[in-house]
């Protein structure tokens, strides 16, 4: 790879190319006439012996000294000679050379007045990878890098030392490596070496150049679920798993045992759970056949038979398509969650929207569809509904909550710290209670708020203290150096957040997550308390006035465990979909 210097059009591409691998450096065609053009004037100045500071005077306090002719030379090495005082470690060989290919480009532009020969030997150098030691401590900046490119400039006309293959040698010696001989300067010629700001310049490149491979670093390190870091895993054939299950359940004598005993459980259970459960079961609504059983076998039959109720509570039966199309949409966009495509902005909507969907639908009141009150509701839709509602409004709370117990706020740290010991002191009964019974007290007159409405809240409260302590875990356990490397790529705070730290911690705690969303889901059951008949209260009613049935009630619960259990399931593979996001 080579890179051809054009007058002033270096890219960020190319030095950044120079840093990591040194490319030969060569001088493009359209800088020769820039560069003669430039020292004719310093010619011209010096035969018609006008006075210009720089270039036959002395330099600070005797710029109105005139310096002859023949000490002009002189002039210009004694300026590198007393300029090149600097002190520390020594900066690293990619350094050097940007520093080199900088100056080189500064002086390419033809605006300096030095001899292409100058700019001829500083590139050969570079190209034989001898580079100037420089100390990295020395420059001020306020006329440029004056130290630091003195000691650059003072290896070309042979004085200092030089760096070859990590071996330090005399400047000579690096010249003759390149092939050069010491340089004589000009007039004007070391003024324009050591003026300006190639080091800080190129000091400034490497710490960008370091931050981006820190950020791309941080990026792949914490986003091992993400697509551009995953790789694809090798198909497996029935073989590879079959000697992989042979080695979890018997590689050891330990795993063996357990393995046998579990075995010898299930074929002493399960053949008379089968015979309960299938062969003897009643699985018709008919009480005389179930009662005929005596328990022997199970009574399916009543589930046939109160299927209704308990799915859907009290729900006008003429209706009953508005809470089945409610519940359907909500475990719908479980399913899909779970088991579908979905990531970003579409997983996000897709268990957010239905929840928001779902009352309106079951409250009716307009397009035609009759009002039916909140007392009404329950069974499946309402245990769905707390849920999907309950999570969807705590998630955003108790992110923002962790974000401000990390605030430096004390009064704002101080509230929410207060809250959250709060809420996590109390059980939900008590928080459910307080929202049916006592919250009302404190409305104005005329203000009330149903009381579904009011125990959802109570809820979405109660989770969101929870979910915040597990966000700011997460935040907590978030490595610092990927939020400096994202404000040394210039990202803001708020991008930083959105885009890097955010994404991340809820990967990291999705788990976490799950854990909370399964706990809600169950302790729904707990709201019938206040008299609203979710899944467990509905099943409680429907058997409760029936005498006929209230007999068979295991049937029924175990019905209501098995939509349990595939609600718990479903709310852990979507944990696991957000861990892959």
């Amino acid at each position: 790879m080579s890179i051809t210097l054009q007058p002033g059009e270096f890219s960020l591409s190319q030095l950044r190319a120079i840093y990591e691998s040194q490319p030969v450096l060569t001088l493009s065609e359209a800088c020769l006439p820039l560069i003669q053009q430039s020292h004719e004037v310093i010619d011209s100045i010096i035969e018609n012996k006008r006075t210009v500071y720089g270039v036959n005077t002395g330099f600070g306090l005797l710029a109105r000294t005139s310096i002859p002719e023949e000490e002009l030379a002189r002039l210009q090495r004694n300026l590198l000679l007393s300029h090149a005082t600097g002190t520390g470690q020594l900066l690293d060989d990619a350094s050097v050379a940007l520093i080199m290919a900088l100056k080189a480009g500064s002086l390419a532009r033809g605006f300096s007045g030095v001899r292409k020969v100058v700019i001829d030997t500083l590139l050969a150098m570079y190209n034989a990878k001898v580079y100037p030691c420089i100390p990295e401590k020395g420059s001020v900046g306020a006329s440029g890098d004056l130290s630091p490119l003195a000691h650059m400039s003072c290896a070309l006309i042979g004085v200092g030392e030089v760096r070859y293959q990590g071996k330090i040698m005399s400047a000579e010696e690096g010249l003759a490596i390149a092939g050069l001989k010491p340089l004589v300067l000009g007039p004007k010629e070391g003024l324009a070496l050591i003026n300006g700001t190639q080091v800080s310049t190129a000091l400034a490149l490497r710490g960008l150049f370091c931050a981006e491979r820190l950020f791309s670093a941080a990026v792949v390190a914490g986003g091992g679920g993400q697509p551009w870091a995953r790789t694809a895993q090798p198909a497996r054939d029935a073989g590879m798993r079959l000697a992989q299950l042979r080695r979890t359940l018997f590689g050891d004598a330990l795993n063996t045992a357990l393995s046998l005993l579990v075995l010898a459980a299930a074929v002493l259970a399960l053949p008379p759970l089968l015979d309960w459960a299938v062969l003897k079961a009643r699985f018709a609504p008919d009480v005389a056949a179930c009662e005929a059983l005596d328990h022997a076998g199970a009574c399916w039959g009543v589930v046939a038979e109160k299927a209704r109720f308990i799915l859907l509570g009290r729900y006008p039966a003429d209706e009953a398509w508005r809470p089945v199309l409610a519940a359907g949409l909500i475990a719908g966009s479980w399913l899909a969650a779970a088991c579908g495509g979905l990531r970003g902005r579409a997983l996000l909507l897709a268990l957010l929207l239905p929840p928001l969907l779902a009352p309106p639908l079951l409250a009716g009141g307009f397009a035609g569809l009759t009002s039916v009150p909140t007392e009404l509701w329950g069974g499946l839709p309402l245990t769905l509904l707390l849920t999907g509602a309950g999570m969807a409004g705590a998630l955003p709370i108790g992110i923002a909550v962790a974000y401000g117990r990390r605030s430096n706020l004390p009064l704002l740290r101080g509230l929410l710290t207060a809250y959250v010991e709060l809420a996590r002191g109390i059980p939900l009964v008590a928080a459910l209670f307080i929202a049916a019974f006592l919250l009302p007290l404190f409305f104005p007159q005329g203000v009330a708020v149903d009381m579904l409405w009011r125990v959802l809240m109570a809820i979405v409260l109660f989770a969101a203290a929870y979910l915040s302590e597990i966000v700011r875990g997460g935040l907590q356990a978030f490595p610092a150096g990927q939020l400096d490397a994202a404000l040394a790529l210039g990202f803001s705070p708020w991008q930083t957040q959105r885009w890097i730290v955010l994404p991340q911690v809820l990967r990291n705690v999705s788990p976490s997550l799950a854990n909370s969303a399964i706990a809600l889901f169950k302790d729904t059951s707990l709201v019938t308390i206040v008299s609203l008949y979710e899944l467990t209260g509905a099943l409680g009613l429907a058997l409760s006035g029936d005498a006929q049935w209230r007999s068979f009630y295991l049937e029924a619960w175990i019905f209501i465990a098995a939509i349990y259990w595939l609600g718990c399931t479903l709310l852990a593979r979507i944990s696991r979909r957000f861990g892959e996001a």
